[in-house]
């Protein structure tokens, strides 16, 4: 991905059958944002956000996957 294309990741939750138990991402060339939040309506607020460092890997599994939606906002750094 280039910056000006504006890549992104839209606040999602995975479906638990179909995507397996685990999931893996890998920040390859630039830091970027993993934004968590709540689905449930009562539950709305701002959503937590983590900061990936370039070339880590993180993990995902259980409640962070089916209860939490999860996102890669846009990001103005170069992608691989």
């Amino acid at each position: 991905y280039a910056a000006r294309s504006r890549a992104r990741i839209d606040f999602h939750h995975d479906h638990h059958v179909t995507m397996g138990d685990v999931i893996a991402g890998v920040s390859c060339g630039s830091a970027c944002e993993l934004c968590l939040r709540a689905q449930d309506p009562g539950m709305r607020r701002p959503p937590a956000r983590v900061q990936l460092p370039p070339r880590s890997l993180y993990l995902m599994t259980g409640l962070s996957r089916w209860h939490m939606q999860h996102a890669i906002p846009v990001t103005m750094a170069a992608f691989l």
